[in-house]
């Protein structure tokens, strides 16, 4: 019986990780509406914010990042709904080779203090989640 109950938790488990499109009644976590979100177990109001702010997904088991999932028994439960997906369409490309985004802001204008003004240009990294350094 043990057994049987494993091998199913492992057939989930591997199903939900090699389909990478989502199904018409399945929900994509990276493109559902905070409504939408929350028909998935364990997901409420506040999850389904926590969700939205952390995307984009690269699959289900990355829902572990939100408070209160964890890789426990609730991203367990998620997984056995079947019901959260990551479409491959709407999964992140990561980096490629220490490839980092840089993006210019608009100019600030800052007073030294002889008040004359100084124009400083502020230039921010962003990095993506899957980014990982060697």
């Amino acid at each position: 019986m043990i057994r049987k109950v494993i091998l199913l938790f492992l057939i989930v488990f591997l199903l939900s990780n090699i389909c990478a499109l989502c199904n018409e009644t399945q929900i994509d976590i990276n493109t559902a509406s905070l409504e939408k979100l929350q028909e998935i177990t364990q997901i409420g109001p506040s999850r389904a914010q926590q969700i939205i702010s952390l995307r984009p997904f690269s699959s289900v088991d990355d829902l572990a990042r939100v408070s209160g999932i964890g890789n426990g028994t609730r991203l367990n439960q998620i997984k056995s709904q079947g019901l959260a997906c990551v479409d491959k369409d709407t999964t992140p490309e990561t980096p490629k080779n220490n490839e980092i985004e840089l993006t210019e802001t608009k100019e600030n204008k800052t007073i030294d203090k002889d008040n004359n003004h100084q124009g400083n240009k502020t230039i921010y990294a962003k990095i993506s989640s899957e980014f990982k350094f060697k």
